[in-house]
């Protein structure tokens, strides 16, 4: 549903939980608040090995900068600031293919199936990318255009409070309806 909201979303040890605006809270199957998505199960049942691509799905979300390893058409958009934070803003184009070739010389043939794949399920081998890059390197806000089923989707992540120390706990199971198989099922 087009501008029904943000979605808030916990990432904890390789799981998703997410939580929908008040426009699609009525969709969580089982009436719970918090939908979880096991993105390993995900994967497998997809034929994506998350592991090969680490540099663009691990654990740490500072890592998205390695996304540019197969970014072309990379272009300078200019300083602006986010959170109150000087950036530099860039927006390039993401080839998959090309970024599963710089993986990691032993993760590159786990990389190479696993985008295949990916691009099987969205049908699309390229997407546009715009990231923030503050002066220590580290991104603070990300920013793609995919389409999904037909649907253009827009995707906002922002970081900050880099260094701050807080505990990262998943939301109970009583609220969570895990639909990973039938997020698998419907790619």
């Amino acid at each position: 549903m087009p501008g029904a909201g943000a979605i808030e979303t916990v990432y904890a040890d390789r799981i998703v939980y997410l939580r929908f605006p008040k426009a699609l809270a009525g969709q969580v199957p089982g009436g719970k608040t918090w939908v979880k998505i096991d993105v390993e199960r995900f994967g497998k049942a997809k034929g994506i090995d998350f592991s090969s691509l680490a540099g663009s799905a691990g654990s740490d979300p500072t890592a998205n900068v390695d996304q540019l390893r197969g970014a072309r058409d990379v272009k300078r958009i200019g300083k602006e600031k986010v959170r109150g934070v000087e950036t530099t803003h860039y927006r390039a184009s993401i080839d998959l293919r090309k970024a599963a070739e710089k993986a990691p010389a032993a993760q590159r043939a786990a990389a190479r199936r696993s985008m295949e794949n990916i691009i099987k399920l969205t049908g699309e081998s390229t997407f546009p990318l715009e990231i923030w890059i503050d002066d220590a390197g580290r991104m603070r806000r990300e920013k793609v255009k995919q389409r999904l089923q037909g649907q253009s989707v827009v995707s906002t992540l922002e970081l900050y409070d880099f260094g701050a120390r807080e505990a990262i706990s998943a939301p109970p199971a009583s609220q969570t309806s895990d639909i990973t198989d039938l997020a698998g099922s419907a790619g």
